[in-house]
């Protein structure tokens, strides 16, 4: 019963981990300048890609924090 118990636990948190993660993505090789919000970068990045991205479509976009200088920057976007 406590291994069954154990492999639920287990399978409910890979499809919760899986379910949060659907609606992000993370942009690698962009990085927000006082020119250029996030926001700006990903809707950039959707036009490239032929994707029209408005606004009210990213709920938050912001810079991935890393504590490695030499790794390149990255954002992480949430959309609604």
């Amino acid at each position: 019963m406590k291994q069954e118990l154990s492999n639920v636990k287990k399978s409910s948190t890979n499809v919760t981990m899986r379910y949060l993660r659907r609606d992000c993505i993370k942009i690698s090789g962009v990085q927000a300048t006082e020119e250029k919000s996030c926001i700006e970068l990903v809707k950039a990045v959707g036009q490239d890609l032929n994707l029209e991205i408005e606004d009210e479509d990213i709920s938050t976009a912001h810079p991935l924090p890393t504590f490695n200088k030499t790794a390149e920057s990255k954002i992480i976007v949430k959309f609604t």
